[in-house]
């Protein structure tokens, strides 16, 4: 168990509000990567036993999270700016993939976004609980990003078996504790999805990663002037490596969420209970208002949202976007349930 004492889910109008704001960035040929601050393997990786036998992407479909659903939990410690800055990282690998991060509900396996030392993430889903770390230092879009593909199934780019067509690494110049850290590995260990190595990628190391000296680079590109270690956000092989994984195909031309201006506060057929243990406090707190999307589903009994009986009433139940059928038919209400219920209670059957 994790102690932390838990914070609301993202509310929509955060995701609205992430689009709009400009976000920081870091340039890691110019300033150490957050990744490295851990002190794990690889910089960023949370193992659970030996280092794995490597590849790029995850192939073990359990390590995969079902339908490209990963539910998660977000602690308290996080300002209001921090929080924006973690829904931008989501919303664009929702925007551009399959890929769906919903609030955790009673899920035994889900994220766990910690504000602990360093950055680090489990890749692919572990089983149970599993923590990523941000803290301070790593609250940036693309470092955030990072993390979320470790945890969908991502291993780094350079150990990679045909890196060294693409990078020279600088062997003198690794910290002699850190030189696992640059293992390559073989072609029947790796799955790469077809995709052909990447420089641009957001899993890649940056020029200096690990250096005794950071004026000399640790990894040096073979086309001279090539750039690496961006922490902007996802590259165009980044997407098309996250759609194979999860087979995106089907679902990818579809709008990734609905707007936020016209949350519906419908009531749900069912049990009158609440799901989460936080759910009083959160009310008294004025998330149900704040956040109905979400609480109105998951604290149906802390903000009196019962479909009958209940002292609040119930408010009308219809949908609230003009995508709701095409989503419901294209199976949202299951695969992303923490919205499409709140949002699309008709095209979902739940009037």
């Amino acid at each position: 168990m994790i102690n932390d004492v838990l914070g609301p889910p993202l509310h929509p109008d955060e995701f609205e509000v992430s689009m709009r704001l400009v976000h920081a960035s870091i340039d890691t040929s110019r300033q150490r990567d957050p990744i490295e601050l851990a002190g794990l393997y690889q910089g960023d990786i949370m193992l659970r036993s030996a280092p794995p036998s490597f590849r790029n992407a995850v192939v073990d479909p359990a390590q995969r999270w079902k339908d490209g659903t990963i539910p998660y939990v977000i602690s308290s410690s996080y300002d209001a700016t921090e929080r924006t800055t973690i829904a931008r990282a989501m919303e664009e690998i929702e925007r551009n993939t399959c890929v769906r991060f919903v609030p955790r509900i009673r899920e035994s396996d889900y994220i766990h976004l910690l504000k602990a030392y360093g950055c680090s993430s489990n890749v692919g889903r572990s089983g149970g609980p599993q923590p990523i770390t941000l803290d301070a230092s790593c609250l940036y879009v693309g470092v955030i990003i990072h993390e979320l593909m470790h945890a969908a199934g991502f291993w780094h780019e350079h150990s990679r078996n045909d890196r060294d067509n693409y990078i020279i690494i600088n062997k003198a110049n690794v910290q002699s504790s850190e030189w696992l850290n640059f293992k390559k590995y073989s072609w029947d260990e790796a799955k790469t999805l077809g995709v052909t190595y990447d420089l641009d990628s957001v899993m890649h190391y940056g020029p200096y990663a690990f250096a005794k000296n950071r004026s000399v680079p640790t990894i040096i590109p073979r086309v001279t002037g090539t750039k690496m270690g961006q922490r902007q956000g996802l590259s165009q092989k980044d997407i098309v490596k996250l759609r194979e994984l999860y087979k995106c195909g089907a679902r990818e031309d579809l709008p990734t969420m609905p707007p936020t201006s016209s949350l519906t506060t419908a009531a749900i057929v069912g049990s009158c209970e609440d799901l989460n243990q936080h759910c009083q406090a959160w009310a008294a707190a004025g998330e149900c208002d704040a956040n109905p999307a979400w609480m109105h589903k998951s604290c149906r009994k802390a903000c009196v949202k019962c479909a009958s009986g209940s002292a609040g009433g119930a408010m009308p139940c219809r949908d609230s976007h003009k995508y709701c059928r095409p989503w419901a038919t294209r199976g949202e209400c299951t695969s992303n349930p923490g919205y499409m219920l709140s949002i699309c209670p008709d095209s979902c059957g739940r009037c």
